[in-house]
C-alpha cells in the first residue's frame, strides 16, 4: 500500500511524514473528545497522546523504517521513549518558566525542537536498531570498490 511512496520519498521525509500523522491524529481526537464527548482537555490530550503513540509506532514501523518479522520487545522501548518524551514536554515548559526565567513561548519552542530530535534518534537507535539515513553503507561500500 505504501511502496510507491516509500520508493519516492527518502527515510527522512517518511519519518517527518509519520510524525505529521500522529500529530493530525492526536489533535483530531483530543479536539473531538472534547467538543463532543465532554471531556476535560487534560484527559482528551493524554488519550489522544496514547492514539498518536500507536500511530506513531506502526507507522514508523511499516512506513519509516520498513522493519518486518516479529516486534521483539520493541513496542515495549517505544511505550518507555513515548512515556519518557510526553513527561519531558509536560516539564520541561514548566522549569524552563519557572526556574530559567524564560517566556512560554520560547520554553515551548525548545521543547517543540528538543524532543522530537531526541525521539528520530532514540526510535532509530533504540527501537527500531535501523540507521535514518537508508542504504548509507551500501553508497559507502559500493564507491569504495570502484
Amino acid at each position: 500500500m505504501f511502496e510507491r511512496a516509500k520508493s519516492l520519498l527518502p527515510r527522512p521525509l517518511r519519518l517527518v511524514a509519520v510524525g505529521v500523522s500522529a500529530t493530525f491524529a492526536y489533535s483530531i481526537f483530543s479536539l473531538g473528545l472534547v467538543w463532543l464527548a465532554g471531556f476535560s482537555a487534560p484527559l482528551a490530550s493524554l488519550l489522544g497522546h496514547s492514539l498518536a503513540g500507536i500511530v506513531s509506532y506502526y507507522g514508523h514501523r511499516i512506513f519509516t523504517f520498513e522493519v518486518t518479522g516479529e516486534h521483539n520487545g520493541a513496542p515495549a522501548r517505544f511505550i518507555v521513549l513515548n512515556v519518557t518524551s510526553y513527561l519531558i514536554a509536560c516539564f520541561s515548559p514548566w522549569i524552563a518558566v519557572e526556574f530559567f526565567k524564560l517566556s512560554s513561548m520560547t520554553a515551548i519552542f525548545i521543547t517543540a525542537i528538543v524532543i522530537p530530535t531526541i525521539n528520530v534518534l532514540l526510535i532509530s537507535k533504540f527501537v527500531f536498531h535501523v540507521p535514518i539515513m537508508e542504504n548509507a553503507r551500501t553508497k559507502i561500500e559500493f564507491n569504495n570498490g570502484n
